[in-house]
C-alpha cells in the first residue's frame, strides 16, 4: 500500500505535534480543564494527563501532572468554540468547550483501564457536554464509510451517505424529544450529522483510489464532482464549533493541493510556501474555508522553522486572513 503509506505522511506532516506544560500567554484563548481523579492515591493511579487541541489542524498536546490529593489543572489555548480531547490512562474523552472558560472534570476509575467521566459546575459547556454523553450513547453504530468508499461509484456512495443522514438526523429527534435538548445542542448535533455526510464525499476523491491500491494523483473515481460544495457550505462560521466541518475543510485544502501541485501534495517538504500561498490568493474566493486553509498551513510553515521565510511570509498571511481567531493564531506562533 505504497500510496496509502504515503499520504498518511503528509497528512501527518501537516498535523504538527508540540506539547507544552505550561500556556500560552494570550489570556483571550487561555482556557483550562480542571477537575480530580478519584481513589487516585489509593489506586497508585499514573501522575500526568493530557488535553489535545486541534485549532486550525495544529495538534497540540499540553499536559498537566495531578496533585496528591487527586486534583488538577490543565491550561491550553482554543481560539474558537469546539471540542479538545482530555487522555487519561488508556481513555480519551471528547469535551465541548469555549475560548477562556474554565471548565471542572472529574475522573471515576472503574476497573483497570475504563473511566467514569463526570462534568460538573456552572460554566457555560457543562450542561451541554452532559448531553452530548448521553446522545453518543444514543446514537446508531457508526456507518461503514471505509467499505463503502472502498467498493461503491461516487453516485452509490453519495445515496448511502444521505441515507445514513436522514436515519440519524431522526434519532436525534427522537432523542430529543424524550430528553428535552436545549437549542444549542440541536444545533451542534444537527449540524454535526450534516458535515460528517460532506467531509465523507469530499475524502472520497482520494480514499477510494488508495483503498484500492491506486494513486489518487492518477485515478478519479468514476463520476465524481464537486457538486456537493453547493449543498454543504464551505464558508460556515456556526458550523466550525464541529469536527465534521473543520475535517471538511481539511480535505478540502488537501484538493486544492493536488490541483496546484500534483506529486507534490504527497511529499510536503517540496511544497514551495511561497508560491503556495500567492496561488490560493489568485485561486479561491475570500472566506472562512480560505482563512482556515492559510491558518493550517501557516502552521506547517512553522513547523519547517525556515525562520526567513517566515518572517518574509508572515505579513503577507495577515494581510489576507480576515478571521481574527486565525489572525490571533498566526501571531502567536510568530
Amino acid at each position: 500500500m505504497k500510496y496509502k503509506i504515503n499520504y498518511i505522511i503528509a497528512l501527518g506532516a501537516l498535523l504538527c505535534l508540540s506539547a507544552t506544560d505550561g500556556f500560552a500567554q494570550n489570556n483571550q484563548y487561555t482556557t483550562e480543564i480542571y477537575g480530580k481523579v478519584a481513589q487516585f492515591k489509593t489506586l497508585k493511579l499514573p501522575k500526568k494527563l493530557t488535553v489535545v487541541t486541534q485549532d486550525f489542524f495544529n495538534q497540540q498536546a499540553n499536559h498537566a501532572y495531578i496533585n496528591g490529593d487527586g486534583s488538577y489543572k490543565v491550561r491550553f489555548q482554543k481560539y474558537y468554540e469546539g471540542r479538545v480531547f482530555l487522555k487519561y490512562r488508556s481513555h480519551t474523552q471528547s469535551i465541548y468547550i469555549r475560548p477562556g472558560e474554565k471548565l471542572q472534570v472529574n475522573w471515576m476509575p472503574i476497573g483497570n483501564t475504563k473511566n467514569l467521566v463526570e462534568f460538573l459546575g456552572e460554566s457555560p459547556s457543562t450542561s451541554l457536554n452532559q448531553t452530548i454523553t448521553q446522545w453518543k450513547n444514543y446514537q446508531t453504530r457508526s456507518a461503514p464509510y471505509h467499505e463503502w468508499m472502498r467498493d461503491l461509484t461516487f453516485a452509490q456512495l453519495q445515496d448511502s451517505v444521505t441515507q445514513y443522514t436522514r436515519s440519524e438526523l431522526k434519532r436525534l429527534q427522537q432523542f430529543c424529544l424524550s430528553s428535552q435538548c436545549s437549542g444549542e445542542f440541536l444545533q451542534w448535533a444537527r449540524t454535526a450529522i450534516l458535515y460528517t455526510e460532506a467531509h465523507q464525499l469530499m475524502r472520497f476523491r482520494w480514499y477510494q483510489p488508495v483503498a484500492n491500491n491506486k494513486s489518487p494523483l492518477k485515478v478519479i473515481p468514476k463520476g465524481y464532482n464537486y457538486s456537493f460544495t453547493y449543498k454543504f457550505s464551505l464558508n460556515q462560521p456556526r458550523a466550525l464549533k464541529t469536527l465534521p466541518y473543520c475535517s471538511y475543510i481539511h480535505e478540502h485544502n488537501q484538493h486544492w493541493r493536488y490541483i496546484a501541485y500534483s506529486k507534490k501534495v504527497l511529499d510536503s517538504q517540496k511544497i514551495d510556501r511561497e508560491k503556495e500561498l500567492a496561488w490560493i490568493i489568485k485561486n479561491t474566493e475570500q472566506g472562512l474555508a480560505r482563512d482556515l486553509m492559510l491558518a493550517e498551513n501557516y502552521g506547517a510553515l512553522v513547523q519547517e522553522g525556515n525562520q526567513t521565510l517566515i518572517k518574509k511570509l508572515t505579513p503577507l498571511f495577515l494581510k489576507y486572513v480576515q478571521f481574527v481567531p486565525a489572525r490571533d493564531y498566526i501571531k502567536e506562533l510568530n
